[in-house]
């Protein structure tokens, strides 16, 4: 598992992808993700993603989020307006 990286580290990974399979998404999100089972300790848990990448930069769930404090929102709008000027 990466740490998050600004949106712009992954520009490069990104562009390698596009070269390599025209159809896939050319703009760069920060996805949330949810484990259909429960964690052993109860209640749900899951897993940030860099998306169209495939990198997985943080676990949340019962006491845990390894992106607290990070606005994904903020970061996804970043990464938009990079992915663009590419």
């Amino acid at each position: 598992m990466d740490t998050l990286k600004d949106p712009s580290e992954y520009l490069p990974a990104l562009a390698a992808a596009c070269k390599r399979d025209p159809h896939a998404s050319q703009k760069l999100t920060l996805e949330k993700h949810t484990n259909r089972h429960p964690a052993t300790v109860g209640g749900p848990w899951g897993w940030y993603e860099v998306h169209p990448l495939g990198i997985e930069v943080g676990y949340w769930g019962v006491g845990k989020d390894d992106l607290k404090g990070i606005d994904i929102g903020a970061w996804n709008a970043r990464a938009e307006r990079l992915s663009k000027e590419e």
